[in-house]
């Protein structure tokens, strides 16, 4: 029934076109998925029928934690109407092997299960050396930019202090000011991590715009003052000021350092799962000549959820004898996000045996994932049809088929039939009641009549059934036909019927008294022909004793529609091997005679 991971699900035949496709629909074929801790995704796969539509089976998963502990038991998934059927993980913090799997469909049935085990585990060493690399770089970029700032901050307070033109608010602001800069395009440097840093630290870096603002008033105002309201040389000051100053801004970076390593840390491992994306292609089994082959493609990003590529995705298909059959850079068609497909009509004087599809998937810039599918071209198709089951009687079963050769040229059909009791039962195995097996050559076109004869025990309803391939194909083509074995009963003396070699003489009991002339007779006895012939008796007079009445109508009646021989040969008036309308009509003629 489904179709989509290197462990594959196994799907019922499906029947196209008279054949059984014997095949597998693949699912999901990538490595286990890690995830960070605590860090919340969705646990999925497409599902569709062997005809690519959508598939509204129910789906359930389970999941265990690394201990063995069931935590999600058995839980229905959601269904999208694109086939996809997930459920929402909320994340753990408890590192190791999550084993999962999810089942769809219905026990003894068309049940699939599959594998979606992952793990929770934080980043690798390297993580952690990129971390420190950029700690120590946003370090060494900070202390150059603020030994720069404090030098030149050195200098423009006693400016701004002495030279008494200069003394402005405007000034105070630009030194504040310029401070909240060199912090900010410092952290700045390490792009969206370091603006999320900075969002964070605004209270800090504030602290240290005030702590400006706040020194540099004191010193334009001449208070001069420590805690203890001692009151200092303006030098002296502005020294305490700036190495103050210094040491607040190399706290705060060296804090902002270590949780940017923290934060890069983390964001390193998420940026390991989304280099995992997944790309699956459908498995096609068999077609024939003529006939449409398919396939159908899914891209799923690190969260396994169906994302567009780049670019359309490239196919090529090859045929048996290694040539292409597409031309160069042919793209398949887009369905929905992340999901492909393609049709290709194989032409009728295509080359039969194993064709391959690749498909190259640019899932994002200079990232490309290849993959392929080998399939098979039937030049040679086989068809069979049970046209009935001919004799029924136990113990021989014949039934009348026909083999037939739908392809370009001709081959050697292997074919073989049995009887089953059960419908579900297929040819083959210790379980059949009989089984049979032929080989045959059938030229292109050419339908082939035969009659397959099996035993069968005993009385019962039984299946015969029918599957043909050609000898160097694997599709099966197959009929079956639903029958009842009966019990042949022999002719006997007493069963109501002048059958056989029954007659008067031997069975007067089915065949009626013999009359050997005289007398009247009555009843529905068939009666034999008296012994002399009576060369006056009208055609018409059975009993042959000179009057048609009653009692030859009677003798027609009991021969009617039988089958010849007939004990009495005058009933057979018009010598048609048939007593019917017809001598009915010709004795009404003679009544009375």
């Amino acid at each position: 029934m489904f179709a989509e991971v290197a462990k594959k699900f196994l799907v019922k035949p499906l029947v196209l076109a008279g054949f059984f496709l014997f095949s597998f629909f693949a699912l999901t074929a990538s490595a286990t998925t890690v995830y960070a801790p605590s860090f919340p995704f969705s646990l999925g796969e497409f599902i569709y029928e062997d005809d690519y539509t959508a598939s509204t089976a129910d789906c359930n998963i389970s999941v265990w934690d690394p201990s063995g502990s069931l935590v999600v038991n058995n839980v229905l998934m959601t269904e999208d109407a694109n086939g996809w059927h997930y459920y929402n993980f909320a994340g753990s913090a408890t590192l190791g092997t999550w084993p999962a799997t999810m089942s769809c469909g219905t026990a003894g049935v068309d049940l699939i299960v599959g594998d979606k085990t992952f793990v929770i585990a934080t980043s690798t060493g390297s993580t952690a050396e990129v971390a420190d690399a950029v700690a120590t770089l946003v370090n060494a970029n900070t202390n150059s930019k603020i030994e720069t700032a404090s030098s030149s901050l050195v200098l423009t307070i006693p400016t701004a202090v002495w030279g008494y033109s200069g003394r402005s608010l405007e000034n105070i602001a630009n030194i504040s000011s310029g401070v909240w800069n060199v912090a900010s395009s410092t952290l700045f440097t390490v792009g969206s991590m370091g603006e999320h840093l900075v969002s964070n630290l605004n209270g800090a870096i504030s602290n240290i715009a005030y702590s400006v603002w706040n020194y540099t008033t004191r010193l334009l105002t001449g208070k001069h003052l420590t805690t203890d309201n001692t009151e200092l040389a303006t030098e002296t000051y502005i020294d305490t000021a700036t190495s103050t100053l210094n040491t607040n801004i190399n706290t705060t970076i060296q804090t902002a350092s270590s949780s940017l390593a923290a934060l890069i840390d983390t964001r390193a491992s998420l940026s390991s799962q989304q280099a995992g994306w997944t790309v699956t292609m459908s498995d096609f089994g068999e077609t024939p000549t003529g006939e449409a082959y398919q396939v159908r493609l899914w891209v799923l990003n690190y969260e396994s959820v169906a994302t567009d590529a780049a670019e359309l995705p490239v196919i090529t298909i090859t045929d048996a004898a290694g040539s292409e059959k597409l031309a160069a850079d042919t793209v398949m068609i887009r369905d929905s996000a992340g999901v492909y497909h393609y049709n290709y009509t194989v032409p009728a004087d295509g080359v039969g045996g194993v064709w391959e599809t690749q498909i190259s998937t640019e899932v994002e810039a200079s990232k490309i994932i290849s993959t392929n599918d080998y399939w098979r071209l039937s030049s040679s198709p086989a068809d069979v049809r049970i046209l009935s089951v001919t004799d029924r009687s136990v113990p021989s079963i014949t039934a009348s088929v026909e083999l037939m050769n739908q392809g370009s040229s001709g081959s050697d059909f292997y074919y073989v039939y049995c009887i089953v009791d059960s419908e579900e039962n297929l040819c083959g195995g210790d379980d059949d009641t009989d089984y049979k097996s032929m080989t045959e050559y059938i030229t292109a076109g050419q339908t082939l009549s035969r009659s397959l004869s099996l035993d069968v025990p005993a009385a019962g309803t039984y299946w015969f059934k029918l599957k043909a391939r050609a000898l160097n194909e694997v599709n099966w083509a197959a009929s079956a036909e639903q029958f009842v074995a009966e019990i042949e009963v022999a002719p006997s003396c007493g069963d109501a019927s002048c059958n056989g070699s029954e007659t008067c003489s031997s069975c007067a009991t089915d065949c009626g008294q013999c009359n050997n002339g005289g007398g009247g007779g009555g009843g529905g006895g068939g009666g034999a022909p008296p012994p002399a012939e009576n060369e006056n008796r009208s055609p018409a007079d059975f009993g042959n004793d000179g009057r048609v009445d009653s009692v030859d109508f009677s003798i027609l009646l009991y021969f009617w529609r039988t089958e010849p021989p007939f004990a009495n040969p005058y009933v057979d008036i018009n010598g048609d091997a048939k007593v019917d309308s017809v001598d009915f009509s010709i004795l009404l003629y003679h009544w009375g005679e």
